[in-house]
C-alpha cells in the first residue's frame, strides 16, 4: 500500500507547536473478557481503577455513554470514539461496537490496541491477567 505522509520538516525551519488534544473530543472503549465493556476520557494521569468507569452493552449503557459524551464534547465536528478491544475480547462485542457506532451515528471512529498503562489498570479492575501456563 502506497502511503502519503507528510514531508520532513528542514533543519532549519522552525518546529510547529505541539497539537493541544482535549480529551472531551473522544472517548475510549475497552472490550473486555466475559462480555464487559469499560470507557473513559483520561490521560495516563487520570485514569485508576476508579477512573475506569464499565457499562453494558445495550440502550440504556454503552448507547447512553457515547452519546453523553458525544454532547459533552467542545468539538463536536472532532468527537472520535477509540475502540480498544483487549487479547480476551470476544468478536460478538467487537461487531457490536461496530453497530453503536452506526446507532449513535459516530461517524469518526478507530480501532487500535489498548495502550499498556490502560491495560494495566484494566487487569486491576478485571481481577488481573489469566496466568501464563507452567513450563
Amino acid at each position: 500500500m502506497d502511503l502519503g505522509l507528510p514531508a520532513k520538516p528542514k533543519v532549519d525551519q522552525p518546529k510547529p507547536q505541539d497539537t493541544q488534544i482535549d480529551l472531551t473530543n473522544s472517548i475510549s472503549l475497552i472490550i473486555g473478557k466475559n462480555n464487559r465493556i469499560f470507557y473513559h476520557q483520561l490521560d495516563q494521569a487520570g485514569l485508576n481503577e476508579q477512573t475506569l468507569q464499565e457499562t453494558t452493552y445495550d440502550r440504556e449503557g454503552i448507547t447512553k455513554v457515547i452519546e453523553q459524551a458525544k454532547r459533552n464534547a467542545k468539538d463536536v465536528t472532532k468527537f472520535t470514539v477509540i475502540i480498544k478491544p483487549t487479547d480476551d475480547a470476544v468478536y460478538k462485542n467487537f461487531v457490536d461496537i461496530l453497530d453503536e457506532m452506526a446507532i449513535t451515528k459516530s461517524e469518526q471512529y478507530g480501532v487500535t490496541d489498548i495502550k499498556p498503562w490502560e491495560k494495566a489498570i484494566y487487569e486491576k479492575k478485571v481481577g488481573g491477567s489469566t496466568p501464563a501456563p507452567a513450563q
